[in-house]
């Protein structure tokens, strides 16, 4: 941006916009940021008493890098601004009375006249800490705010403006990169020692250590532009600058950590920690490995680090992620806890394999980086020997040539390291190795299991992975045409269904029915309730448009068939984001997040839907005759004359039962 590092923003000048004794004080144009903005129907009464009618208008909370006033204008319009757009303001109206209710803050005038300086969507968050303005007579200390509200005419303000200006400097620095050709002039920025070494040792050492720069006026600096050089004076002076973008950021950190100025890196580190600029939804790591490469900064590397791990699910399916270099995919493949199921990393891997054209080598000649490298990551003894058996016919990986690439596998996932396996777990172990595991959930209590729809976007018939066609009856009670593999919730059977159908005003909806059989892996379950958390998330391939996700408590009978389900709505327009096209069909890939651990869980509110019962249709049900019933347990034990004294007293039911003859 062409303002980054001649952008100034009026500094203190919201203490004279509260205090209306002090408005003759302010110089205008003002200069700030948007920090929120919201919908506002107000009756407005102007100093004779009349008054208009309730427009429909937009009050902002705005900052000026020091203070910020929460509902401090009203707009004349209903215009839209976004969250951290910086404005510069050419006239207010402060005669206009703003009636409001007694508890919410006063607005202290209306906007007539501004204009946008730079959108809210390039910036991604505020500059500084601001200090929050209450209203007059309700700041329990407002006194010490009086001592700051002449900041701009404080020594430090003064000494900027001489800089500014170029009056009393004593050092240039000049930047002969930035010179476009042989001839043109060099770019310099002017300064003054004194202000340079009271607030950095390095400069203190150039500039006091018997350095050659010491006695020269002119210091040649190779490594940024004058622009961030002007950043960080403006800084020094006035501890506060605009952050307009993460590049701007990033280089002023740099600055910060060569010069070691402490105050300004932690300015910095604030400013891109907390960045909403998102990439698909999320945190944009890619740009953020990128430009720290620069400043190398380790709070940085490992935040962005944590983001790649939590989002992972999410980054891998983006176009970004196939311009990564080797080296860091590698990296990044080798994390244990990975937000990221086997199928999914290995399907990443391909994809990055064809984009970059890293066809397998080492079969031919021997090389540093080969796509079996990367392949070595994944951890094979975590996905189902049926996804194994489709990764090993990819021709980009040329996994087929390894003969006992499929029998060792088995063998690791027969053996399980080593460890032996009880009884109890061999039918539960069975149904649970139809899913890869999440390298990150995976345990009883928080699981993940997922589906890759392919998609016919005309007549919206969808199958899934490793998936059968439902039954009729099936269908006509859950409405979803492909059934997927069984897993287990809470020691219960559960069986996923999905379908797409077509809604009014041209939208979709995806439905994913969840069928508990009521047959649990537990003799001994006394569990009133099958209950879990569900978060359904549809991904996307477009970095514009974020994973679509759907929260919602579920609960099952633990004694019959019941069902429940989730569903997600899409526009017809927005459908094709969503979809990505993989051996000359579109595909769909979803995935939902069971939580059992209902105390750590947040979003619900403790009640939830009934399940629906499901019933065979009798037009479609076959005629069996009439058997004993039986469910996880003999109906005659479970059934038996003293079944409801059991039940209160707790004692084993078998035990008890036997005891009694």
């Amino acid at each position: 941006m062409t303002q980054e590092g001649f952008l100034e923003f009026s500094l203190g000048c919201l203490p004279h916009v509260v205090r209306g004794s002090q408005r003759d004080n302010l110089v205008f144009p003002l200069i700030l940021q948007v920090l929120d903005s919201t919908d506002c129907r107000s009756r407005v009464s102007t100093k004779n008493g009349r008054t208009k009618n309730h427009e429909l208008r937009k009050i902002i909370s705005v900052s000026d890098g020091f203070f910020s006033k929460v509902d401090c204008f009203l707009l004349t319009s209903n215009i839209h601004l976004e969250p951290y757009t910086v404005i510069q303001v050419h006239n207010v109206d402060f005669e206009y009375n703003i009636e409001r209710q007694k508890d919410r803050p006063r607005i202290a005038g209306m906007i007539l006249e501004f204009e946008i300086i730079a959108r809210g969507a390039d910036i991604g968050y505020f500059s500084g800490k601001p200090s929050l303005l209450r209203d007059v007579g309700t700041h329990s200390r407002w006194g010490r705010g009086d001592n700051i509200m002449h900041t701009m005419d404080s020594l430090s303000s003064k000494l900027w403006k001489q800089v500014k200006d170029g009056r009393c400097c004593d050092v240039t620095f000049s930047f002969p990169h930035m010179a476009t050709t042989p001839t043109s002039m060099v770019p310099t920025v002017k300064a003054q020692k004194n202000a340079l070494i009271a607030n950095s040792p390095v400069f203190e050492a150039q500039f006091e250590g018997g350095f050659s720069d010491a006695s020269s006026e002119e210091v040649a600096i190779l490594d940024t532009e004058p622009r961030y050089m002007r950043c960080l004076l403006q800084f020094i002076f006035t501890r506060f600058v605009p952050l307009l973008s993460l590049r701007q950021a990033f280089e002023v950190l740099y600055l910060a950590r060569k010069y070691i100025i402490h105050d300004l890196e932690t300015y910095c580190k604030n400013f891109i920690m907390n960045n909403k600029k998102s990439l698909a939804g999320v945190t944009d790591v890619f740009q953020y490995l990128e430009m720290n490469g620069k400043s190398c900064d380790d709070d940085i590397s490992q935040f962005v680090w944590s983001q790649f791990r939590s989002c992972a699910n999410v980054l891998i399916r983006q176009p970004r992620f196939n311009e990564i270099d080797f080296e860091t995919l590698e990296t990044f493949l080798s994390e244990s806890e990975l937000n990221c199921h086997e199928w999914e990393l290995i399907q990443a891997v391909r994809r990055w394999v064809v984009v970059n054209n890293a066809r397998v080598k080492c079969e031919e000649v021997e090389t540093e980086n080969c796509a079996h490298q990367l392949v070595e990551c994944i951890k094979w003894n975590a996905m189902p020997i049926k996804e194994c058996v489709m990764v090993q016919e990819w021709e980009e990986l040329k996994l087929f040539h390894d003969r006992t690439f499929l029998t060792d596998i088995m063998e690791v996932q027969r053996t399980r390291e080593g460890r032996n396996i009880s009884h109890i777990e061999v039918v539960p172990s069975s149904i649970n190795k139809q899913y890869s595991l999440n390298r990150l959930y995976h345990d009883d209590t928080s699981f993940v299991i997922y589906t890759t729809l392919t998609v016919d976007p005309l007549t919206l018939s969808v199958t899934c992975l490793h998936g059968q066609s439902a039954a009729q009856s099936t269908y006509k009670q859950t409405k979803c045409s492909t059934i997927g593999p069984p897993f287990e919730l809470i020691s219960f059977y559960v069986v996923p269904s999905y379908g797409l159908s077509n809604m009014s005003n041209n939208r979709v909806r995806l439905t994913v029915n969840l069928s508990c059989q009521g047959k649990s892996f537990n003799a001994d379950s006394y569990n009133l309730w099958v209950r879990s958390m569900v978060k359904l998330t549809v991904f996307s391939f477009s970095p514009d448009h974020p994973a679509k996700e759907m929260k919602k408590e579920l609960n099952f009978w633990p004694d019959r068939d019941s069902s429940n389900f989730s569903s997600l709505v899409f526009s017809n327009s927005d459908l094709c984001h969503y979809l990505h096209p993989e051996d000359g069909v579109q595909k769909l890939d979803l995935q939902l997040q069971f939580s059992t651990d209902m105390s750590t869980e947040s979003g619900g509110d403790g009640r939830a839907s009934p399940p629906k019962i499901m019933r065979p249709l009798r037009t479609s049900a076959p005629r069996l005759p009439p058997v004993r019933h039986r469910t996880t347990y003999d109906n005659r034990i479970d059934m038996g004359p003293d079944y409801r004294e059991r039940e209160a007293s707790g004692v084993g039911r078998t035990l008890s039962f036997l005891r009694a003859g």
